[in-house]
């Protein structure tokens, strides 16, 4: 192959949408909740610059993490029954952004703890003692950040600046924090402590640039130097 022919394929390949493909990630704020009583919370990420139009916006992929927690403790105060009991947590959440006004992106999480028997009430009466045989303190529940929703955005122009961040909503729909029995007693306390909802999100830009009339110039240049040199 030809000189020539070797700049002409470089200058066809800048040319191609996605040649020169890129990407950039931004991370949220983190939307924080102790009950699913509070208000939604908004969070934000800058928006695509697009450099003048130099920078064109291929897609947008939104990707949702969460975490939560709680500490709970139980006392069973039956006095005629034993029961199994086991702590659980339930997360429920909603995302709404530019793409997706009329409907919400939702995630949610549930675990428990290994059940443990509350013996009868011991004599504490409706005083709280969570101390063993009839009471107890559960592990605290808890799961690191993981993946919840994703999801691709239809409305692009909806990413690009301006305005200068892209908010997004988070509401808390469900927090539960409490103790499944078996069988009910006729009398029981709970208490929960700590109970937390962490929310954030990850955005990924992916474009392709598209290269300035200069550098068109000088590959233009290249072009007829290794011409007249041949």
């Amino acid at each position: 192959m030809t000189k020539v022919g070797i700049v002409a394929l470089v200058v066809a390949g800048l040319l191609v949408p996605g040649a020169l493909a890129e990407s950039v990630m931004h991370t949220s704020g983190t939307a924080h909740f102790v009950s699913d009583l509070e208000p939604p919370q908004t969070v934000d990420v800058p928006s695509f610059d697009g450099h003048g139009g130099l920078w064109v916006l291929d897609n947008v992929l939104i990707q949702c993490m969460h975490s939560g927690s709680v500490d709970i403790s139980a006392d069973n105060d039956d006095e005629f029954q034993s029961a199994a009991a086991n702590a659980r947590m339930i997360r429920i959440f909603g995302v709404t952004g530019p793409d997706n006004p009329t409907f919400t992106v939702t995630g949610s999480k549930e675990i428990a703890s290994d059940p443990v028997t509350l013996a009868a009430d011991d004599g504490d009466g409706d005083a709280w003692d969570p101390t063993p045989p009839d009471g107890h303190l559960f592990d605290t529940l808890t799961y690191a950040p993981e993946l919840g929703a994703t999801w691709f955005v239809t409305n692009l122009a909806a990413y690009y600046n301006p305005p200068a961040t892209i908010d997004f909503e988070i509401t808390p729909d469900t927090m539960v924090n409490d103790v499944q029995w078996d069988p009910t007693p006729a009398m029981y306390q709970l208490e929960v402590e700590h109970a937390v909802l962490d929310v954030y999100l990850e955005v990924t830009y992916t474009y392709h640039i598209i290269p300035e009339p200069a550098t068109f110039s000088l590959l233009a240049l290249g072009a007829l130097a290794l011409v007249r040199r041949r």
